[in-house]
Order: structure tokens, then C-alpha cells, then sequence
């Protein structure tokens, strides 16, 4: 499983993050068909409607992933998480999963599996942006023979492993 996960990561650094996390949900198809064969768990029809709707999802999304300029070094992307409208986005999800943590989660949560949802989703997404910068940065060290500020690498490895 860490080798998968590995070549996810990995996977960021060289392709679109809009390819590669719909990619990544696959597995969660291919955990369920093999934990129904190798160790005799019984897939219900729910699991099975559940993996036709990923595969379905994801091929929708590669079809129609939008042709926007493709992140290809560090510099661009630091340039990127900058603009005012990804701060705001941060920022939104900030306090809004504060919110749900704290206030409406413990006094829904119980009844209303959709709250857990949101949380996992809005924290997954800046979790898909640290691990595309942390592989830029990865890879910008080692194609360009470039030595990025300690500083920068050190905060995108603890974002990265901190928000996963």
C-alpha cells in the first residue's frame, strides 16, 4: 500500500493534480475487489453500485478535464497559491471546518454522516495542493540541480504530512 500511495505522490509532481486525484479513487475500487477475492469478504450490492459510480465519476472527470496551463516548476506554482482567490479559498475552508469541528459536528455529526464528509473533502483538497508542491519542489531539486530554501521545503514536507 505505501508503494501505491508513493507513486500517488509521485504522480503529482509530473501530472495534473485534475488526472491524478480521480486516478487516485480508483483504488479504493481495486481495495474493495481484492479484499473480495483474497481474504473472502462479501461485496453487498451497495459496495458494488459504490465502485460502478467511481468508475463512472472518474471517467467523467478525465474526459472533461479542463485544459488550463499545467503547473510546471515551484516558482509558478508558489505564483499561483498566492492570487487572491486560492487565500480566500484557504481561507474559507479555514473557517469552515472550524466551524463544523467545533459547533455543528458534535451537535449533527451523530445523525448526519454528511458532515464527516465535508470535513474529509475541504481538508483533502488542500491536501492534494501541499502534495503537488512538495513534489515540485522535490522534483525542481532534483532535475534542476537547484537547492530550494530549506525553509520552503521543510514547510511544504510539514504541510503535506500534518494535513494527511
Amino acid at each position: 500500500m505505501g508503494v501505491g500511495e508513493s507513486a500517488n505522490f509521485v504522480a503529482y509532481a509530473f501530472a495534473p493534480a485534475a488526472v491524478v486525484t480521480p486516478l487516485g479513487a480508483l483504488s479504493i475500487v481495486i481495495t474493495a475487489i481484492l479484499s473480495s477475492k483474497y481474504l473472502n469478504e462479501r461485496l453487498n450490492i451497495l459496495g458494488k453500485i459504490g465502485c460502478i459510480l467511481c468508475i463512472l465519476g472518474s471517467t467523467v472527470i478525465l474526459l472533461h478535464v479542463p485544459k488550463s496551463e499545467e503547473v510546471e516548476n515551484f516558482e509558478d506554482f508558489i505564483i499561483k497559491i498566492q492570487n487572491f482567490g486560492f487565500i480566500s479559498y484557504v481561507f474559507i475552508l479555514i473557517i469552515l471546518n472550524i466551524y463544523i469541528a467545533f459547533y455543528y459536528g458534535p451537535a449533527h455529526g451523530k445523525d448526519n454522516l454528511i458532515v464527516y464528509i465535508i470535513l474529509c473533502s475541504t481538508i483533502g483538497s488542500l491536501t492534494v495542493m501541499s502534495c503537488k508542491g512538495l513534489g515540485l519542489a522535490l522534483k525542481d531539486t532534483i532535475y534542476r540541480k537547484k537547492i530550494l530554501t530549506t525553509m520552503i521545503l521543510q514547510v511544504s514536507t510539514t504541510l503535506t504530512t500534518s494535513v494527511s
